[in-house]
């Protein structure tokens, strides 16, 4: 036996050091997991940034690159030797004066292209390549089409034939008020992409969309083209880049970035913005690259790294608590146990203070109808002498009439109050016997408005309707106490402050409680509702303690208790209203 229990001693233990590693290793994963998403949103972040950089370089400098090739174009229209030849068409003048020119341009500028054009696009001379002339190019240049029909300066960025993506400045000439033809100055996109990659740190490729492709009769070349839905990137910052790109797929249209991962495992981050043509159309698209391997390695070593750290800690943590738990277990037992004895007495101090409360309650409530019964018969033979001796004094002193009405008249009214508190005593012991058939509360709110307020329905500044539909669930009591109840409560609004609006309206709630709101503006000032007025005892003792009687009103504050007993009765409770003033019944629907 002893040994049975040693090896399930052991066996326990064990369970338990294993839990301890095993919580330790899933802590630790889900921070190494945390870890690793950080780092790697981190490294996203600095790629997406470096990219917006990227685009705002970029843009600036195609900005100035447009002003330079405008600038170029304004200073060689002062050139008149140069411009009379093109006008004469003197071939050999003009190569003679513009061959050096360019070369000298395109060494200190990046110049790239310095063309003379005739209407409508066809080209006259193209500097080093002076035998280049006499062909028709409208179809793919519409920059030059455009400034030879307008015969007003042009500067935009366009896709020529074969693909060339340039920016483009063309300028109309004039000699002695006719129109010549036009100038151009042209430089690639290489020097604003370089230097926007120099200052972003990151790689760029260049595409145009299937369009544009076709119609500048771009040729196909397998080897470099990179399509990626219906765009052809086939310009790069380097070959590395183009085999990022033809790894990957990305949507060049969609917005925000892409981040991929190829079969060699590189992970590879894609921005990409358009820009716009002479057209207005974002046929030319600029694809930001950056190879986030590196960085994604990192911050795997660095999580892991961190994880293992949080694992021996954690797991070291673990058993060093469950060796020294044995200690802590003893102390705890005997502590456990004196805060269960302590707890016992408690409990038990609390059950004798609850049974010392119900049996103050009873006395209580004993000593209230004791005394309303002692109170209640000698009332009954002093109220009925009065209301004979009342005409017979009148008759032998008018005089005395005014006063003997009063005294009958509080007699009369603490005759009504000491039988209103018989009947709510009779009716919570039950010795009233009722009825509990479904009621309709919309029959019974229609009676009582009906009914039993038609005497306080005629005064001129109080109202009362009820509007609860038809088709709410049935409550299950007496119908005629439950008019009651409801009658008392509007009726001592309107005995209270005697003015204002009444409205009864009901609803069920999602636990199938039938809701009952009588509430309006009658519920202020005098009538607005207090906790005081639903407890029966509190107000005997507030009218007993009167000094002045005449200003002791409250008869109609014994019916709210009783409308109170009434719906307790019935398995209901009677509730001052949260919202509007008033009242709040709330009873279970009948099944």
């Amino acid at each position: 036996m002893d040994d049975d229990d040693s090896g399930r001693r052991s066996g326990g233990r064990l369970w338990i050091l294993g839990a301890i590693v095993a919580g330790a290793a899933v802590l630790a994963g889900f921070y190494g997991m945390d870890t690793y998403s950080a780092g790697t949103n981190a490294a996203i972040q600095t790629s997406s940034d470096n990219a917006k950089d990227f685009e705002t370089v970029f843009r600036d400098l195609l900005k100035q690159r447009s002003l330079v090739m405008s600038m170029a174009a304004d200073v060689l229209l002062q050139d008149t030797t140069t411009m009379e030849a093109f006008a004469r068409q003197d071939r050999p003048t003009l190569v003679a004066r513009m061959e050096p020119f360019f070369q000298q341009l395109k060494k200190a500028h990046s110049v790239e292209q310095l063309n003379f054009w005739l209407p409508p696009a066809t080209v006259y001379y193209r500097a080093s390549q002076p035998n280049d002339f006499g062909a028709d190019v409208s179809k793919y240049r519409r920059t030059v089409v455009a400034a030879n029909e307008r015969r007003q300066p042009v500067i935009a960025v366009e896709t020529g034939i074969g693909g060339h993506v340039d920016v483009r400045a063309i300028t109309p000439i004039m000699i002695d008020g006719k129109f010549a033809g036009s100038l151009e100055f042209a430089s690639n996109l290489d020097v604003p992409l370089e230097r926007a990659s120099a200052t972003a740190e990151v790689k760029w490729a260049v595409g145009i969309s299937r369009e544009v492709s076709e119609r500048v009769e771009r040729p196909a070349d397998a080897r470099v083209d990179v399509w990626q839905k219906d765009d052809v990137f086939y310009l790069f910052s380097d070959p590395q880049t183009a085999q990022f790109l033809r790894s990957i797929s990305f949507d060049p249209n969609a917005p925000g970035y892409t981040v991929a991962t190829d079969k060699r495992h590189h992970t590879i981050f894609v921005r990409t913005f358009q820009v716009i043509d002479f057209a207005g159309a974002p046929s030319i698209v600029v694809a930001i690259v950056d190879d986030l391997t590196d960085d994604f390695s990192d911050a795997m070593r660095s999580s892991l790294i961190r994880a293992g750290i949080l694992f021996i800690v954690l797991a070291a943590i673990g058993l060093y608590a469950y060796v020294k738990f044995g200690q802590i277990r003893a102390r705890l037992t005997g502590l456990v146990g004196s805060q269960r004895r302590e707890l016992a007495q408690q409990v038990a101090v609390g059950q004798a203070a609850l049974a010392k409360l119900k049996e103050v309650d009873l006395i209580k409530r004993g000593f209230f109808t004791n005394l309303v019964a002692a109170i209640n018969e000698p009332l009954q033979a002093v109220s009925g002498q009065l209301a004979t001796l009342a005409p017979a004094m009148a008759k032998a002193d008018p005089g005395t009439a005014g006063r003997l009405a009063f005294v009958t008249g509080e007699t009369a009214r603490l005759s009504r109050l000491t039988g209103d508190y018989q009947q709510i005593e009779l009716f919570r012991q039950k010795l009233v016997k009722a009825d509990t058939t479904p009621v309709s509360l919309s029959a019974v709110a229609a009676d009582v408005v009906e009914d039993d307020l038609v005497a306080y329905r005629r005064l001129p500044q109080f109202s009362v309707a009820s509007t609860v539909s038809a088709d709410l669930a049935p409550a299950r009591a007496d119908a005629d106490l439950l008019r009651r109840a409801i009658a008392s409560i509007v009726a001592m609004a309107a005995q209270r402050s005697g003015q204002g609006r009444v409205t009864i309206s009901a609803k069920q709630d999602t636990e199938q409680w039938l809701v009952l709101a009588i509430t309006g503006s009658a519920f202020t000032g005098p009538a607005q509702p207090t906790a005081a007025m639903l407890d029966e005892s509190r107000q005997f003792m507030a009218r007993l303690a009167a000094v002045d009687t005449t200003n002791a009103g409250g008869g109609e504050l014994v019916g709210l208790v009783l409308a109170r007993v009434i719906v307790e009765f019935y398995g209901g409770s009677l509730a001052i209203s949260g919202g509007e003033p008033g009242f709040i019944v709330r009873l279970p629907a009948a099944v």
